[in-house]
């Protein structure tokens, strides 16, 4: 590994390559893909130093992704050393997200949580700015870990390690969508933490992660 490719960014500028690198993904891989939503612009206002991590809600015309950037060299070598399209799972105060390690020449190592894709039920860059201002408070709320897990007697440390079974196919799958290299799919993204078999009635009285960071709307 390079130098280059391990240098430190401060927020600052890792907030002005995420929008320009998106921009760019825009303009060339996404161009012609009917997932764009025209009412949305690239945006990485909402980020903020949180551990070793710069944390934050990247918005996109086609996603909105919970994501995470390296803020020490350590933690830009933990990155690196990992498997593109390998899943980690971070623990917040509302839960265990998994993240999927991804990287662009232009940014180095990153990782991301897919919450919205396509991005077709925001009306304008407005709703989605406000949706990335909730999404970073409803994340570091203990209660929501409550509601999200009430009446599921699967533990957490289940779920995760049920999670871990995945198949590399789906892990490459959710990291092609994230970059912009987009599958035949264009299903909405739900919750990364999903409750198993949500058929049941047990299973729909638990709020997704989506619905909870619109307020429990579908």
């Amino acid at each position: 590994m390079t130098e280059a490719a391990l240098k430190i960014l401060t927020l600052a500028d890792w907030q002005t390559r995420l929008v320009a690198t998106f921009s760019h993904i825009e303009q060339t891989r996404m161009q012609g893909v009917p997932v764009l939503n025209p009412a949305l612009q690239v945006n990485a206002d909402h980020f903020t130093p949180w551990q070793d991590y710069f944390l934050g809600v990247m918005i996109t015309p086609w996603f909105m992704n919970l994501m995470l950037a390296p803020a020490t060299a350590e933690t830009c070598q933990q990155f690196a050393e990992l498997k593109l399209g390998k899943k980690q799972t971070h623990v917040f105060p509302s839960g265990p997200y998994e993240f999927i390690n991804g990287h662009e020449d232009e940014l180095g190592f990153f990782q991301s949580c897919s919450l919205f894709s396509p991005m077709f039920d925001f009306a304008d860059q407005t709703a989605a700015l406000d949706t990335a201002a909730a999404v970073l408070q409803e994340l570091m709320k203990v209660e929501n870990l409550e509601e999200l897990d009430a009446g599921n007697e699967q533990s957490l440390h289940e779920l995760g390690d049920a999670q871990d079974t995945e198949t590399d196919q789906e892990q490459g799958k959710d990291q092609a969508q994230d970059n912009g290299h987009f599958s035949e799919s264009t299903e909405t993204t739900e919750s990364t933490l999903k409750k198993t078999k949500p058929e049941t009635p047990l299973e729909q009285k638990t709020l997704s992660r989506r619905q909870l960071f619109l307020g429990g709307r579908k």
